[in-house]
């Protein structure tokens, strides 16, 4: 909640739970759907991907829970 509410110019902040987290933010205004799954290359082999939260197109939250499948398929 911290880094959504962070201010435009603002660095994004740490906790411990976002420590373990992949975060990526957009300096843009929300834009999109408030939430959809993404799918983004990943960063140690970009030719597989990862999946991330998508939360109005202003965050993107890797996905926290990695024995359950998101199906992005």
């Amino acid at each position: 909640m911290g880094a959504r509410n962070a201010r435009t110019n603002a660095g994004v902040p740490h906790s411990t739970v976002a420590a373990g987290l992949g975060l990526m933010r957009s300096y843009d205004g929300p834009t999109g759907p408030p939430l959809a799954l993404a799918a983004v290359p990943s960063r140690s082999n970009p030719s597989t991907g990862e999946t991330w939260i998508s939360l109005a197109g202003s965050m993107l939250v890797q996905w926290p829970l990695p024995d359950i499948s998101p199906n992005l398929a």
